[in-house]
């Protein structure tokens, strides 16, 4: 089961709300986000109510403040839980046209999203599960459940 913990201070200080679920309304809960423990599972914050704005992809580990998950501000206002895939299996290369250096990741989605953080993606090949990308910088790619088969370009 996927929680997070955000705090409205730095240093996981100030009030708190813990999160098991989807939660398309934070600001019920936080007027603001300064730090966030994932203890387990994936999630997808927004900057805004119902999953819109930016969006920032968080696995399990701690953020003690909002720049540690690349975010501009103190602003997360909706969260998605990942669903962990077991069983993934996806290769991925360093240029378009599935050409280039090649790596194979296997394991639950967490595991496979660990290869995209230390590698440059242009293209990939799903062999097993579902996948779907998305792309919070224009550089960097993290990965969840959506659909199968080969992604020439890098887009799903």
């Amino acid at each position: 089961m996927a929680k997070i913990i955000f705090y409205e201070d730095k240093n996981f200080q100030g009030r708190s709300y813990e999160s098991t679920s989807d939660c398309p309304d934070l600001q019920v809960q936080l007027s603001h986000c300064n730090s966030i423990r994932v203890e387990s599972g994936c999630f997808m914050l927004y900057e805004q109510p119902n999953y819109m704005g930016q969006q920032y992809f968080l696995n399990k580990g701690e953020y003690s403040d909002f720049q540690q998950w690349m975010a501009l501000n103190d602003s997360v206002k909706s969260c998605h839980v990942i669903a962990s895939q077991k069983g993934s299996k996806i290769k991925i290369y360093e240029r378009e046209a599935l050409r280039g250096q090649m790596m194979e990741c296997v394991g639950d989605s967490s595991e496979v999203h660990d290869c995209f953080q230390y590698h440059n993606v242009s293209s990939c090949n799903v062999l097993e599960r579902h996948w779907q990308s998305h792309s919070t910088d224009g550089s960097s790619a993290c990965w969840n459940p959506g659909s199968t088969g080969d992604s020439p370009s890098g887009e799903p």
